[in-house]
């Protein structure tokens, strides 16, 4: 058994941000402050069974990938998404609040 000491919120932090700006497609956050506040929300969770630390992380940020996704096809679907290309592209790569917060 390894066990390994849990990251600080800044640490978590890191690793959400790197995980935003790595990942293909390339997305934005439309306000940094989400990071840090998933982040903090993350981290209230150290300690209990099954928190891993960067896999913590991972998941929050494929549970956001899945909400903003669908968040983005309803706007689609609502005729809601900017009709030019290069704002209807951010507006379809950009994590928005309720994306990562709930």
């Amino acid at each position: 058994v390894f066990t390994f000491p849990d990251y600080s919120d800044d640490e978590l932090l890191t690793i959400l941000q790197d995980l935003v700006a790595s990942r293909k497609p390339r997305f934005s956050v439309a306000d940094p402050k989400i990071l840090r506040i998933a982040a903090r929300r993350l981290g209230m969770q150290r300690g209990m069974t099954g928190f891993g630390n960067a896999r913590a992380v991972r998941n929050l940020y494929e549970q956001a990938r899945a909400r903003q996704a669908s968040r983005v096809q309803a706007l689609n679907e609502a005729g809601e998404l900017p009709e030019n290309g290069e704002e209807r592209r951010a507006a379809m790569l950009r994590f928005e609040r309720e994306d990562f917060l709930g």
